[in-house]
């Protein structure tokens, strides 16, 4: 089997992201993005034993296929090595591991037509490739990986769903570090028979929990709980169904009962933050819908939190389906509503994994529309503060301030213009490719269409130097970010 990888050019700009000013207000730490021309994802992130961080997505390069991309930062999110990894077919990124050697597992699926399987890439520390190896999926069935964590015992499992022209089946399998076979199942065979599929997997202190949606008898999101040996000990369904619903992320908590959130498609066609709790034997003791009536959210993950609280991180999109924002909403222990958040810039930003590094501290990963260049995996860490707002209302922000430059490539200098649907004091600030703020040309404040004549200096009078500089506008109804190439 061929297979490839090669780095992407990594560019770490700093982007500040508008809270929702009705919810909690997201502080930011620092923002990362990697990536190159054409589009990066990011989907999974893990703390590694130095206390940097593995990030894994894909990458589409304008071909035919896509591929995976995993980056390897240090603990502030400063690049080590980003690296692309090419399969036969079409492959779509599950998560990253790293490896009891300090090298890294990245897996998910790899398909065309109906040919799929399960594609593992072993790469050394530094992320060159060691081997690849595919697992079940035939030229008659395919097999997808949607998930994959690393055991308490030093295993990798994997979840996801084997099928073909007769149906879909729940798939459940545990490789060691060199790919290896050691334990593989098909949760809720017996019991929910064909056309089910799992979507996310944890441990638990007796097994584990996937999650994922079931489409036979009843269609509806499910939750499958198995033992040590991946065989079933029970599963369950919701109150409310529909053929949408599914469950992305699923946990035990600490009193042994089980939380699974994902999304609902409600009465009035929108979808929603969808949270079950079920006790130790299966049984729904509650479940939850959150969102705002005419708009479409959908969890991505969801992580336990320090206070004992639950924290759901996802998308909610805007405007008729224009832009996709980052949404957060945050639980008690109880279930019952803390807050909500809502970040983004303009165009698509989308959520991927979340952890929390101390209370009220997160890092997450996810995508972030950088303009002309397409999409960026994100790294961002933030803070959160006002919390115990008990609503969730909708802004109503206006337009996000649009900015250009012109000439662009420039020389000597030229005009900066800034179009303002209201009246709030907006900067204009200029970042250099490290992220540092190298320049604040001007401050505007009325609504309508400004022109700033800009020599293309620092703030003390020094000229900048040759490069390409991002310069960003915010406003409350979001952040616009251009890119100007200084030539002298």
């Amino acid at each position: 089997m061929s297979f490839i990888s090669f780095s992407l050019l990594s560019l770490s700009i700093m982007i500040t992201f508008q809270a929702d000013a009705q919810a909690a207000q997201a502080d930011t730490v620092w923002i990362k993005t990697y990536g190159g021309p054409m589009a990066q994802e990011g989907i999974s992130l893990r703390q590694c034993a130095d206390g940097g961080y593995i990030l894994a997505g894909n990458a589409d390069l304008g071909g035919s296929y896509l591929f995976y991309y995993m980056v390897r930062t240090d603990s502030t999110g400063d690049l080590y090595w980003d690296s692309v990894y090419e399969g036969e077919y079409y492959l779509a990124a599950a998560a990253a591991e790293e490896t009891s050697d300090g090298g890294f597992l990245i897996t998910g699926s790899e398909s065309e037509m109906t040919v799929g399987y399960i594609y593992t890439i072993k790469t050394d520390q530094y992320g060159d490739p060691i081997w690849s190896r595919r697992h079940w999926g035939s030229s008659i069935a395919y097999t997808n990986c949607s998930s994959m964590i690393r055991t308490s015992d030093g295993y990798f499992a994997l979840a996801g769903d084997h099928g073909g022209s007769y149906g879909c089946e729940a798939y459940f399998l545990v490789i060691d570090d060199d790919g290896t076979t050691i334990m593989e199942t098909y949760p809720g065979e017996s019991a929910l028979n064909c056309y089910t599929y799992q979507y996310c997997v944890s441990e638990t202190s007796d097994g584990f929990i996937t999650g994922g949606r079931s489409n036979y008898w009843q269609p509806a999101a499910v939750a499958l709980k198995l033992d040590e040996s991946g065989e079933d000990q029970w599963y369950g369904l919701p109150d409310s169904t529909g053929s949408s619903d599914v469950y992305n992320s699923v946990l035990e908590m600490p009193d042994g009962s089980f939380i699974a959130s994902g999304n609902h498609r409600d009465q009035n066609e929108d979808y929603d933050f969808f949270l079950s709790r079920f006790d130790c034997e299966g049984n729904l003791i509650f479940e939850e819908c959150f969102g705002l009536p005419d708009h479409d959210e959908f969890v991505r993950d969801m992580i336990l939190t320090a206070d004992g609280g639950i924290l759901m991180a996802g998308i909610r999109y805007q405007y008729d389906y224009y832009s996709t924002d980052i949404y957060l909403v945050k639980l008690d222990a109880a279930g019952d509503f803390q807050w909500d958040c809502l970040m983004g810039g303009p165009g698509y930003d989308k959520a991927g994994e979340i952890m929390e590094l101390e209370e009220d501290t997160y890092l997450m990963t996810g995508t972030i529309n950088t303009g002309a260049d397409g999409w960026d995996v994100l790294l961002m860490k933030f803070m959160v503060t006002d919390e115990g707002v008990a609503h969730q209302e909708d802004p109503s922000p206006g337009a996000p301030p649009e900015i250009t430059c012109y000439p662009n490539p420039c020389t000597e200098g030229g005009y900066v213009t800034v179009s303002l649907s209201c009246g709030e004091a907006v900067s204009i600030d200029v970042f250099d490719l490290s992220g540092r703020l190298v320049a604040q040309p001007a401050t505007v404040l009325a609504p309508g269409t400004h022109a700033i004549n800009w020599n293309v200096t620092d703030d003390a009078g020094s000229s900048l130097p040759d490069g390409v500089y991002t310069l960003t506008a915010r406003s409350s109804a979001g952040t616009t970010c251009r890119r100007l190439v200084v030539l002298r």
